[in-house]
């Protein structure tokens, strides 16, 4: 599959809901698992 550019909309929805996930309690936590996946999805992309 390939992947579609991120535009920005896509940018803006990301952002949005990232910052969602940091108003919750364990954001640390929350922050790490997002970053492990990201790191193992652009392990993908290259």
């Amino acid at each position: 599959t390939t992947l579609k550019p991120i535009d920005a909309s896509n940018l803006e929805k990301l952002v949005s809901h990232l910052e969602e996930k940091l108003k919750s309690p364990n954001v640390a936590e929350q922050a790490e698992k997002f970053l492990r996946r990201l790191t193992f999805i652009m392990s993908f992309v290259k």
